[in-house]
């Protein structure tokens, strides 16, 4: 069972491994990009993005332990940031394929 039905699986694995590094990457590069958003951006746009993440999650804030929703909430902020400054996820990008 060699020949080209090995070479195919060979073929496949190592294109999801190289998937996967990818994915790795952009995941590594939101990361980057959301921590330089959070640090970049003036108070005034870090008050109105959490204000702006609050309202939203308030209905959802008695459904989640406060770690989970502390790690939302910081996601929704960043979200804010991204959606002000035009910067999709990139990891999402996959997702389009």
């Amino acid at each position: 069972m060699g020949g080209r039905a090995g070479g195919r699986r060979r073929s496949r694995k190592q294109a999801a491994e190289a998937h996967r590094a990818i994915e790795s990457r952009l995941v590594q590069a939101d990361q980057e990009i959301g921590a330089i958003l959070l640090g970049e951006s003036s108070e005034s746009d870090l008050a109105a993005a959490r204000q702006q993440a609050l309202e939203r999650l308030a209905s959802h804030r008695k459904h989640m332990s406060s770690s989970i929703y502390d790690q939302t909430l910081a996601r929704a902020v960043e979200n804010r940031l991204r959606d002000r400054h035009g910067l999709r996820r990139l990891s999402l990008l996959l997702l389009l394929e």
